[in-house]
């Protein structure tokens, strides 16, 4: 298709020039460059990720690169300062890292099937290089995990804490996760293996047993409450729950806010009967 370019001359999309493909965008180049991508919180790596059968250059510079950059990317010592470089970015900008993060969010929101294939892309990529997520696993072991309680996980369990103590608190609580609502049943459909809804220590201390302090979640709640940090702000609301004071089941909500004192906020609103679940 013909279409008027920037001088008004007549050219061809995808011959003499490419239209950056994030919506809302359209804006059109020779090559989409790293410089307006930062724009959209996105990196080249990351876009093609998104856009894997889009075009970044038109015909006419596609396949062509600037000499002096493949001279200095061939020298060890240029590599190593283009990497450090790349590198400052973030440690200048503390926020990039969060707001490409959100950027991706936006994008994965308004198409879902992208971001399933994308995660069965990377799934795909661990089942073949093991080693990938043995580095994985190490790089984001101790204090470089977002979910790091200060060594909580090391301590021990006491004698008290049985598979029966366990089965109690999911039997009170109905068989089903107490933020969601998911079944028992459903969870093990949902897991794909026989593995059981997860009893949760309302105050994060593994020596506080007693069955007020106990309550039951799913598997994906449970990881989303401890990655994101927020159970000394909905402490007060499980407390609630069991006690028999509210219902189970329904509070998915809150775990979609991420600032701790909006969810203070929302939990007084639930206890003075202001905040109606969903």
């Amino acid at each position: 298709m013909i279409k008027p370019f920037f001088d008004g001359t007549e050219e061809y999309e995808g011959i003499d020039y490419v239209v950056c493909p994030v919506p809302g965008c359209g804006k059109r180049f020779k090559g989409i460059v790293p410089t307006h991508l930062k724009k959209h919180h996105l990196t080249v790596s990351q876009l093609k990720r998104l856009y894997p059968k889009v075009e970044f250059n038109c015909q006419k510079t596609r396949g062509r690169k600037h000499k002096g950059q493949v001279k200095r990317y061939k020298n060890p010592k240029e590599r190593l300062k283009m990497r450090e470089s790349a590198k400052r970015a973030h440690v200048n900008d503390p926020t990039l890292a969060t707001r490409k993060s959100e950027a991706l969010k936006e994008i994965y929101n308004k198409n879902p099937e992208l971001a399933r294939k994308q995660l069965e892309k990377r799934r795909e990529t661990f089942r073949k290089h093991p080693e990938l997520r043995l580095k994985q696993s190490k790089n984001q072991s101790g204090e470089r995990n977002p979910s790091w309680r200060g060594g909580a996980s090391s301590e021990s369990y006491p004698l008290e804490w049985t598979p029966e103590l366990r089965e109690i608190v999911r039997k009170r609580d109905g068989h089903k996760c107490q933020i969601c609502g998911i079944s028992s049943i459903a969870h093990r459909t949902k897991i794909g293996n026989s593995r059981k809804l997860t009893v949760h220590h309302i105050d994060e201390e593994k020596v506080n047993v007693r069955l007020s302090n106990l309550i039951t979640f799913c598997t994906a709640c449970h990881m989303r409450l401890n990655r994101r940090g927020m159970t000394q702000a909905l402490s007060p609301l499980f407390s609630a729950i069991t006690r028999g004071e509210l219902p189970g089941g329904g509070w998915a909500s809150f775990l979609s806010e991420d600032n701790p004192d909006v969810l203070v906020t929302m939990v007084d609103s639930v206890e003075s009967g202001v905040y109606n679940r969903i």
